[in-house]
């Protein structure tokens, strides 16, 4: 599991869902079925500084 999914795990659990599964149809869309009813796909956005990534530049 990914850091981003990780973040959205925990925040799912924080705001009290309690039936939901990580990757219901495998390593694929979505990566939360939650009551069967809502997809959720994690996405990270990412922020730029002089055309790199911050995340790279903070290296």
């Amino acid at each position: 599991m990914k850091r981003e999914e990780k973040n959205v795990l925990a925040y799912l659990k924080s705001i009290e869902y309690t039936d939901f599964i990580y990757e219901p149809s495998g390593n694929r869309t979505p990566d939360f079925s939650i009551d069967n009813d809502i997809a959720v796909e994690v996405r990270r956005l990412n922020q730029f500084h002089h055309k790199k990534t911050i995340r790279k530049s903070a290296f």
